[in-house]
């Protein structure tokens, strides 16, 4: 009867760590899925921030030359 005693708190002492340890790789699991969400969207923000930098560019470099310095300047004193 005291072996087996013996070998049931063992084996509640493997079961809190075990259990310790799921909830800290449970923890770890949620703060790096938020950090993938965070980046996915930021990533996305930039490749819009990126296409509507390239139409600009486009837009720039298809414009005649009087009027691209012209945009330029409206746009610099706009900011």
């Amino acid at each position: 009867i005291i072996r087996l005693e013996s070998q049931v708190k063992r084996n509640k002492v493997i079961a809190d760590t075990c259990e310790a340890q799921e909830d800290e790789l449970k923890q770890d699991k949620r703060r790096l899925q938020r950090e993938v969400r965070e980046m996915t969207s930021q990533i996305e923000d930039l490749k819009s921030q990126n296409a509507t930098l390239l139409k600009r560019l486009d837009k720039l470099s298809r414009a005649p030359q009087s009027s691209t310095l012209r945009s330029m300047r409206e746009g610099s004193q706009a900011r």
